[in-house]
């Protein structure tokens, strides 16, 4: 039911911009993807991610990186320029938490193309509005991540 609404809002952008409707893009299962974490969403002494790193926005959008294609200094470039320099906390990226699109979908979510600020930025999709769910998903998101931490 969700993916029929997910390609029937596609079918509506895509008719009224043309091809710049493409931030509904489905990623991939097998697409790698990277969150970017600040010091508090990790404990490096056991290499554990926090399930805080995967707790949800307001607006139910979890920001996120498609990375499968790039090489680790890539990868840490986009978190310095496209997240860190634009936290309005200050807060420096300090690793990322890396997990496949498959895994997002097993806590039946989604994950979705969101090529703004960069054409490999995506979001986490397809929140409960009941927020008693939220920390559950998180924390089984958090347990299928795996920690790097930033060189």
């Amino acid at each position: 039911m969700y993916t029929n609404f997910l390609n029937r809002l596609k079918k509506f952008f895509l008719s009224t911009l043309g091809n710049k409707a493409n931030f509904l893009t489905k990623v991939k299962d097998s697409e790698r993807i990277s969150r970017f974490l600040v010091p508090d969403h990790f404990k490096k002494l056991n290499m554990e991610v926090k399930a805080a790193a995967f707790l949800p926005p307001k607006d139910l959008q979890m920001s996120v990186y498609q990375t499968t294609t790039l090489d680790d200094p890539a990868v840490w470039h986009i978190g310095k320029k496209f997240v860190e320099a634009k936290r309005k906390d200050g807060k420096s990226i300090e690793a990322r938490a890396d997990l496949f699109a498959i895994d997002i979908r097993h806590q039946s979510l989604d994950i979705v193309s969101s090529p703004t600020p960069h054409k490999l930025h995506a979001h986490i999709i397809a929140w409960s509005l009941e927020k008693s769910s939220h920390r559950l998903k998180a924390a089984e998101l958090a347990l299928r991540a795996v920690l790097l931490i930033k060189p």
